[in-house]
């Protein structure tokens, strides 16, 4: 995911990381090894882990539910897995920077993601069992056209 940012700010909260872009567009043969850094378009790039799990695992989950973690401890998990760098772009030269730690604003947008899924999950746990057979099959419609999507059906 890529989430732009102005060179303003970038140049004001990651000086270092905006030279090491800089350098690396300076040394490369790009035509635009010689522009100005404030005519690069700046953006978050993020890039989040996915734990792996066997089937099995899977299966275990549904069939043997743990609590629902806390919204605090779903951000601590999302701070943990998402890693985020700083890139430029112009013309076809594209230029990363190491890892910088999670700005608050992608935080706070991932914050606010999970107030709405619980505000969701509790609009939905009051609907009447007929109404939430309805939403899982549509939801189950729109998922079966998608490429990869596996359902199983555990009895």
């Amino acid at each position: 995911m890529r989430i732009p940012i102005s060179f303003e700010q970038v140049n004001l909260r990651y000086p270092e990381q905006v030279k090491e872009v800089i350098v690396k567009l300076r040394k490369g043969k790009s035509k635009h090894r010689l522009e100005e850094a404030a005519n690069l378009s700046w953006f978050f790039h993020l890039i989040l882990e996915i734990k792996t799990q066997t089937i099995q695992e899977v299966i275990d989950e549904v069939t043997h539910p743990e609590s629902e973690p806390t919204i605090d401890e779903r951000m601590t998990e999302f701070a943990r897995n998402c890693h985020v760098f700083l890139v430029a772009y112009i013309g076809h030269w594209t230029g990363y920077s190491k890892e910088i730690s999670v700005p608050d604003e992608i935080l706070s947008r991932q914050r606010i993601s999970y107030q709405k899924d619980e505000e969701e999950l509790k609009r939905f746990e009051v609907l009447p069992k007929e109404d939430q057979d309805k939403e899982i099959e549509a939801d189950l419609q729109q998922l079966r056209k998608l490429p990869g999507f596996m359902e199983f059906r555990l009895t």
